[in-house]
């Protein structure tokens, strides 16, 4: 159960961090290949912020689960 905990605040942190927008990833675009020279274009886009509250329902849902004793 503490596991669970575990990864909840984990996704909660990065839901709130990507509801904030301070949270993206990189794209690989395109590729140009002219004889031995090859360049690559890769572009930053942010986490969409729904992304980031469906990761803090998902955290806040197991950080409950793992709260729960068993008897």
């Amino acid at each position: 159960m503490r596991l669970l905990r575990i990864v909840g605040l984990v996704l909660v942190v990065l839901g709130v961090l990507g509801v904030m927008g301070k949270l993206d990833f990189s794209r690989e675009r395109g590729q140009v290949e002219i004889g031995e020279f090859r360049a690559s274009f890769k572009e930053k886009q942010p986490i969409p912020p729904w992304a980031g509250v469906i990761a803090i329902v998902v955290g806040v849902g197991l950080v409950a689960a793992g709260g729960k004793r068993e008897n």
